[in-house]
């Protein structure tokens, strides 16, 4: 028995069941008791948990409650401490394990880092670095429309490519080519703080090998407050949230040239139209990146064409050529799979012994392999039973939801990368944005009621081996009727 499982065993000892609520949600620990041979409520709290077990003061109050002032007293006496009260057990974490006789190394949080700009970023000549590598043919194509587009007097545009097919990357050697061409400031807008990570540290590393001077590169989102200086004798990309820099809607100086709004397909939410709308009065550049494919006779195509102006789709660029077969064909998309767990309806729900252990199977042979998967579970309940049951079942498995903090998001998703972790579980943080270049299967449990959701989800697996991915990957649905063919889109 680990040290720390048997320090919950001592402190559950003070708690009925009701009172785990604090910790999980009692329908889930009701549903593992019935899944698992010989569950241990030690061991789930362990696996969600980790040391943040005792970390919040709510849940050391809850525990302290059980005891007595003269009980406090007594056991105070016995650590040395005469005068020990209550608030003081519920403050700090090293005295509350020392009044439950927990070990204190076994609990302790290093503090969180606070999310700071990355700072100045400049060309590596002096260095040896490994190239990025050139653009393909077709990023080429795409990025020259965008540089005629910006020299022209079109105010704004949306660009169409792929998930997988590397907009990102085409996005940042238009920012190369712009910078090196003189002092910019440039605004990358979204509305996911990682994503906003991701994107920052491709153009970082990108201009590692192609810049020529000092970028300043800073952060607007979060505990950051980064934002542009007044002086335009230098260059600077600013990483912005949407909700913070609309927060400032009325007392942000849009000083800056260019603005490129990443996943530009939430960008007509009515909370942000007044926010683009004036970045573009102001005379600043505005350009959409976006996955979702464009077709003529699609009303939600019609409305961002409308709002942008225009539009760069690559699969119309140079006649045609870079169509999605081009990109399959030619190995920079993935070719897609598509497998069934085989569910029948009546038992597709969270708590359903046979959903989950049909997924169970599923990811020990996805484990046996060698491989790995993305989950997208029904619900965010499902989501924490799933990492909980694979977990307890030897998969090696980690949870992002909403609540999972950023560091821990980016140490999940390095794991994941770096194959030492079969399964990401989420409810929906992962269906967009997020790069994720090195899965091989992803599980789709839910349905997403979009279709423009449900092609950013498949899309995770279209990533391709020229753009580091794979040939071929896999998409898992539970059945037949639930699947969703995403070739079929493009």
């Amino acid at each position: 028995m680990s040290a720390r499982i048997a320090d919950i065993t001592k402190v559950l000892k003070f708690l009925v069941r009701p009172q785990l609520k604090i910790w999980v949600k009692l329908e889930v620990l009701e549903a593992l008791e019935e899944l698992v041979e010989g569950f241990q409520i030690e061991s789930l709290l362990d696996t969600i948990h980790g040391d943040y077990l005792f970390s919040k003061k709510e849940t050391r109050e809850l525990i302290i409650n059980y005891f007595s002032d003269i009980e406090i007293l007594e056991r105070g006496n016995l650590m040395g401490l005469s005068d020990l009260t209550r608030e003081t057990i519920q403050l700090n974490l090293e005295i509350f394990c020392r009044f439950m006789d927990l070990k204190y190394d076994s609990w302790k949080v290093s503090k969180k880092k606070k999310l700071i700009s990355p700072g100045h970023s400049i060309g590596s000549f002096k260095e040896v670095i490994i190239s990025n590598g050139v653009p393909h043919e077709y990023q080429l194509a795409a990025k020259r429309e965008l540089v005629n587009w910006y020299n022209s007097d079109i105010p704004s545009t949306i660009l169409f490519m792929p998930t997988g097919s590397g907009k990102t990357r085409t996005a940042n050697e238009l920012l190369v080519d712009l910078l090196r061409n003189g002092p910019r400031k440039c605004l990358w807008l979204t509305n996911r703080s990682e994503l906003l990570v991701q994107s920052s540290n491709s153009f970082m590393k990108l201009w590692e090998e192609k810049g020529d001077h000092l970028v300043n590169v800073k952060y607007f989102f979060d505990d950051c407050d980064d934002w542009f200086a007044p002086n335009r004798d230098y260059s600077e990309i600013v990483y912005g949230g949407f909700q913070k820099l609309n927060s400032r809607l009325h007392d942000t100086q849009f000083n800056f040239d260019l603005v490129i709004i990443d996943e530009a397909h939430f960008s007509l939410a009515d909370t942000y139209l007044p926010l683009i709308n004036r970045m573009i009065r102001s005379g600043v550049k505005c350009l959409g990146l976006t996955a979702t494919p464009m077709s003529s006779n699609d009303d939600e195509f019609q409305s961002i064409r409308s709002f942008f102006g225009t539009s760069i789709d690559l699969s119309r660029l140079s006649n045609g050529v870079y169509d999605f077969n081009y990109l399959q064909s030619n190995r920079y998309l993935a070719k897609i799979e598509y497998q069934h767990l085989n569910i029948e309806k009546v038992n597709f729900r969270w708590d359903s012994n046979r959903l989950n252990g049909t997924v169970l199977d599923f990811v020990k042979d996805i484990a046996f392999r060698k491989e790995n998967v993305i989950i997208f579970a029904i619900n965010k309940t499902h989501a924490l039973l799933l990492v909980s049951y694979l977990k307890m079942n030897d998969v090696s498995a980690e949870l992002i939801v909403g609540e999972t903090d950023l560091k821990d998001r980016e140490k999940y998703l390095k794991l994941f990368e770096d194959g030492d972790l079969t399964a990401l579980v989420n409810h929906e943080i992962l269906a967009t944005g997020v790069d994720v270049p090195k899965l091989n299967s992803i599980m789709v449990l839910r349905d997403f009621g979009s279709e423009n959701l449900s092609i950013q989800v498949v899309g995770r697996a279209l990533r391709g081996t020229l753009n580091g991915g794979n040939l071929k990957n896999t998409v898992i649905f539970p059945n037949l009727e639930y699947t969703f063919d995403i070739t079929k889109k493009y």
